[in-house]
C-alpha cells in the first residue's frame, strides 16, 4: 500500500490494520522492547508488559505522536536518570518567557539603560543556544525519526522491520558509553551558565520605588508592595510569601510567588471557559511546592482539564498536590490527562490525592484508570490516595 494513501490520524486503527497482534496474547501491539537485542519481537501488547518487567520500552502511540521536543524514559541512555531529569529542564528552561519579562522591564527604564538591556538578551540567546546543543544532540542519537520511519513505511515487511530496528538497539549498545559522555558534557556546558532573573526584578522595583517613593514609604512592607484583597487569606511568616487560598477569580491576578497554593471554587457552577481562566493564573506561580484544587459539583468537562494539564507541565517543582474534581461531566479522556500528568512528575511529588468520583465514566473505564493508578502507586513511593 502507498504510505502516502495512509492515514495517520488515528494511530491506534493504523496499527490495527497494519499490524499483526501480539503471536502470545493476541492482542494489539502497543510498545516496543528495546532492551534486548537478542529478542526478535521487538512489538509487544500490554499484557506482555504486565507479565515481564522490561528495563527499556517505548509506547508506540507515543512515539509516533511525539514531536521533536519530547523525551523518553530510560532511552537512549537507559543507564543514568539524571540525564533524562536533566534534559527535561533544559526544556522546559523558559527562554521566552525570560524575554518578555526582560522587555518589560527595561522598557520601563530610562534611555541610559538600554544599552544593558541589549546586552543581557544577547547573553540570554547564547544560553539558549549553549542549552539547546544538548537537546538537538539526544534527538540524534536517540534516532527518533528513524523508528517513526521504519514503523510507517515497513509494516509490509515484519522481519526487515525488526532486523532495522534491532540495528538501532545494537547501534546505541555500542555508542552507549560516548553519547552518555558527549551528552553529560553538553549538559553541564547548557548548567554552566545560571541567569537570574530576581536580580534584574530587583533592579527594577528599586528604580520605580525611587519614582514612587511618596506612595512606596508610606506602605508598611517598606520596598515590596504587594496589595491584598480583603477575602484572599495568606499565611506569611516571613518576608517570603508562602501559603495563599483562592476563592475569588480576580485574585488570581493579584497574587504573587507563593509555594503553596489552595484554590477553591467548589459548587460554584463553573464552565470549562473559567477553567481556562484559572488555568493562567497558576502559570504565573512556577515555583509552586504544594497545590490544592478544589472544583467538585461544577460543569467541568474534558475541554477544562486540558488546559489544566497543560499547565501542570511546568510545575517542576511540585512536591504536594491535592485535586477535587467530583461530580463534574469528565470523561475518560480527562482524566487520562490528569494521570498522565501526575505519571510524569511521580519522581518529584510525595504526596498525593485524586477525586474523581461521579463523572461521565463507565464502569470499565473506572476499573483500567484504577489498575493504572494501582500500578503507579507500586511503581513510587509516593503517599497516595483516590477515588474514581
Amino acid at each position: 500500500m502507498d504510505q502516502q494513501n495512509i492515514d495517520f490520524s488515528d494511530i491506534e486503527q493504523f496499527l490495527l490494520t497494519h499490524y499483526r497482534k501480539c503471536p502470545n496474547h493476541k492482542r494489539l501491539i502497543t510498545y516496543l522492547r528495546l532492551d534486548n537485542k537478542e529478542d526478535p519481537l521487538v512489538f509487544k501488547c500490554l499484557k506482555c508488559l504486565d507479565e515481564k518487567k522490561f528495563k527499556i520500552f517505548v509506547d508506540i502511540v507515543e512515539l509516533l505522536q511525539s514531536d521533536d521536543h519530547f523525551l523518553f524514559q530510560k532511552w537512549p541512555i537507559h543507564d543514568d536518570d539524571t540525564i533524562s531529569e536533566n534534559l527535561e529542564k533544559i526544556k522546559q528552561w523558559p527562554f521566552a518567557q525570560y524575554c518578555e519579562e526582560i522587555n518589560f522591564i527595561f522598557d520601563e527604564m530610562v534611555e541610559k539603560i538600554q544599552l544593558k538591556r541589549k546586552e543581557i538578551l544577547k547573553d540570554l540567546g547564547q544560553i539558549q543556544e549553549d542549552q539547546q546543543k544538548s537537546l538537538n544532540y539526544y534527538k540524534q542519537i536517540s534516532q527518533k525519526e528513524e523508528l517513526k520511519n521504519i514503523i510507517k513505511s515497513q509494516f509490509g515487511d515484519q522481519k526487515k522491520q525488526n532486523e532495522m530496528i534491532l540495528n538501532i538497539i545494537k547501534e546505541n549498545e555500542q555508542n552507549n558509553e560516548s553519547n552518555k559522555k558527549q551528552l553529560v558534557d553538553l549538559i553541564n556546558e547548557a548548567n554552566k551558565n545560571i541567569f537570574d532573573l530576581t536580580k534584574v526584578k530587583n533592579m527594577k522595583d528599586e528604580v520605580l520605588s525611587l519614582i514612587n517613593m511618596l506612595k512606596t514609604f508610606d506602605n508598611q512592607q517598606g520596598n515590596q508592595i504587594i496589595e491584598q484583597p480583603d477575602n484572599m487569606s495568606v499565611n506569611n511568616n516571613d518576608q517570603n510569601f508562602e501559603e495563599i487560598t483562592i476563592n475569588q477569580f480576580d485574585d488570581l491576578d493579584k497574587c504573587y510567588d507563593f509555594k503553596k497554593i489552595n484554590i477553591d471554587f467548589s459548587e460554584t457552577g463553573i464552565e470549562d471557559v473559567a477553567i481556562k481562566n484559572i488555568a493562567k493564573g497558576l502559570a504565573k506561580h512556577q515555583n509552586i511546592t504544594s497545590l490544592e484544587l478544589f472544583l467538585g459539583e461544577n460543569n467541568i468537562g474534558n475541554e477544562g482539564i486540558n488546559y489544566l494539564a497543560k499547565k501542570l507541565k511546568k510545575f517542576l517543582n511540585l512536591e504536594t498536590l491535592d485535586i477535587s474534581f467530583g461530580d463534574n461531566n469528565i470523561g475518560i479522556q480527562g482524566c487520562e490527562l490528569i494521570i498522565n500528568e501526575i505519571e510524569k512528575k511521580n519522581k518529584k511529588i510525595n504526596q498525593l490525592s485524586i477525586n474523581l468520583k461521579n463523572n461521565n465514566i463507565d464502569d470499565v473505564n473506572k476499573e483500567q484508570i484504577r489498575k493504572k493508578l494501582d500500578m503507579l502507586i507500586k511503581q513510587t513511593n509516593i503517599e497516595w490516595e483516590y477515588e474514581i
